[in-house]
């Protein structure tokens, strides 16, 4: 239940419209010898190429290293440019330019992953060795970086995940033995407010099974993740971080993953990953109910490429922001916010407020001329979207 308090607005309280549905990916473009950052249609597996990248480094595009930021529509991601430097990348997904693209220290990055209730990405880096790994918050724009939690525990190159709702860092880690991983799995819980309060837990798989890709849904308060074994058959399981506890949802051992991870749809409830069915060359998009399943769509690439990775921008799939001019961002303040927040607007304006989900839960227009005033005390914790139709959209973070 939502509950507002503003003045000098009429109001409307209705369901989103829904708006073409794509994911986002890359593949290795044979030509350029360069991945290339392409859209995909999930009803149709119409693929289109965004931007061929000045990087060679493919092996950093797997989920380990692949991330979306919602609100400002880029991919980012880590790679060598063509002088051998690594780099954070950021490239948007309106056009595909190149954004920003810090350098970094060299290697062992990974479990990248972006979190939107204060804009920073967070990885791990480290190495198989006894020096364990660091979890470092990284300013995508200009590459400064902070150390904020350290672990015994080898947890680089391996996908992670945000819990929006507790604040939480989560990644898969082994212990290091004279050299080996000793077979067991554990989940790194990192409290990003206070890391003191980080805890470490075992989980009910052992190695050689491996999680490629974990995806948290704020809804369901659950992560979901591909886990594959040893004879490298994969599953769709659902996952506890807190007491290392895994629920499989659908054996995918028919098919064959593009060595990559996968997207979560929140508004359908689908799991997306790219892939082939076992001994065939069709490379597929496809989505599997997380509550029944079952594969409900599995439209064939009208491209025989092999897409490495999957990230979903959940705004432009709920129709938080279209493909226009609607580019320019507005002030609104104070954010985070625990009761109010303003913003100013002319006379006509109207204006619409979605939740994290894409789901939009109310339409304004101003009819003064100044700043417009809601009450915010009745939304749960989260990040929210304004859009001013025909202006730009800005967030805002409810935090109490």
């Amino acid at each position: 239940m939502y509950k507002f308090i503003c003045s000098s607005l009429i109001l409307c309280i209705c369901a989103v419209q829904m708006h073409a549905q794509s994911v986002y990916g890359f593949y290795l473009d044979t030509n350029a010898s360069r991945p290339a950052l392409v859209e995909i249609d999930l009803t149709n597996g119409n693929l289109s190429v965004l931007s061929v990248v000045d990087s060679v480094a493919i092996p950093t595009l797997f989920s380990s290293g692949f991330a979306i930021d919602n609100f400002n529509h880029r991919a980012i991601f880590f790679g060598y440019d063509s002088d051998n430097l690594y780099r954070l990348y950021s490239i948007s997904l309106q056009d595909g330019h190149v954004i920003s693209a810090p350098t970094l220290d060299d290697g062992g990055w990974g479990g990248l992953t972006f979190n939107p209730n204060d804009s920073v990405v967070y990885v791990m880096h480290g190495y198989y060795d006894e020096n364990g790994t660091d979890l470092y918050s990284i300013n995508a724009v200009n590459g400064d970086y902070t150390i904020i939690y350290h672990t015994d525990y080898i947890a680089a190159n391996v996908s992670s995940a945000i819990n929006t709702q507790e604040g939480k860092f989560i990644t898969q880690a082994s212990e290091y033995f004279t050299g080996t991983p000793d077979g067991k799995v554990y989940s790194i819980n990192v409290d990003l407010e206070n890391t003191s309060q980080s805890a470490v837990v075992e989980c009910d798989y052992v190695s050689p099974e491996f999680i490629l890709d974990i995806r948290y849904h704020p809804k369901k308060d659950r992560f979901y993740a591909l886990k594959r074994d040893s004879d490298y058959t994969v599953d769709l399981v659902s996952f506890d971080p807190s007491s290392g506890q895994s629920d499989l949802i659908a054996d995918l051992s028919g098919y064959n993953l593009a060595n990559s991870g996968g997207g979560l749809l929140f508004d359908k409830g689908y799991y997306v990953f790219a892939g082939t069915y076992s001994g065939d060359i069709v490379q597929r998009i496809f989505s599997v109910d997380i509550e029944t399943g079952e594969i409900v769509n599995e439209p064939a690439l009208n491209m025989q490429v092999q897409v490495r990775t999957i990230g979903i921008d959940q705004s432009f799939v709920n129709g938080v922001s279209e493909k226009s001019d609607e580019v320019a961002s507005f002030n609104v303040f104070p954010n985070p916010t625990s009761e109010w927040i303003n913003f100013n607007m002319k006379a006509g304006t109207t204006y619409e407020v979605f939740d994290a989900f894409g789901q939009l839960i109310l339409i304004g227009q101003e009819q003064g001329n100044g700043t417009v005033s809601l009450d915010v005390r009745g939304l749960d914790n989260g990040v929210y979207y304004i859009r001013m139709i025909g202006i730009g959209v800005s967030s805002f973070v409810v935090s109490k």
